[in-house]
């Protein structure tokens, strides 16, 4: 009973504590390739024309400029955030950046880098100093971590 465990928590907000180092790696393995999954369709999405609405991906958030501080405050200070805050499309993006805080493989933070999800969401954001703070600090948090200056 490895993979199971591993699918049963591949989207929660945090993974308990695992005492089984196999069912940890796939546990991370899988939420990682769940990410990386995930920001390809959103950003594939919040780039294209999109002529219709896709209630599947906007979970039928309002598509409206305001965003959560609280979501922002959760990315600053390098932690994923609570779904339950998502109020707008633009809480759901911001949401989506702070998974970056989530990712457990250096491989998969490059492949995030190559294909430059974390730009790509930004891009389709508001744009302020507040997000360029946001902006500054996930590059920061990402350079920090593919040269191991943190986790």
């Amino acid at each position: 009973m490895t993979i199971l465990p591993a699918i049963r928590l591949h989207n929660a907000k945090a993974l308990p504590e695992i005492q089984d180092s196999k069912v940890l790696f796939f546990c991370r393995l899988i939420r990682d390739a769940d990410k990386l999954d995930i920001y390809r369709v959103v950003v594939n999405y919040y780039e294209g024309n999109r002529k219709r609405r896709n209630p599947l991906i906007e979970l039928e958030l309002e598509d409206r400029p305001e965003y959560s501080p609280a979501i922002v405050q959760d990315i600053l200070n390098s932690r994923p955030s609570d779904a339950r805050l998502m109020r707008t499309l633009n809480d759901m993006k911001l949401l989506q950046l702070g998974w970056v805080f989530d990712i457990n493989f250096r491989p998969a933070l490059r492949r995030v880098c190559e294909h430059r999800y974390l730009e790509r969401i930004l891009a389709v954001m508001p744009s302020n100093e507040e997000i360029e703070r946001v902006r500054a600090h996930l590059r920061d948090y990402v350079k920090g971590r593919l040269t191991g200056n943190t986790r």
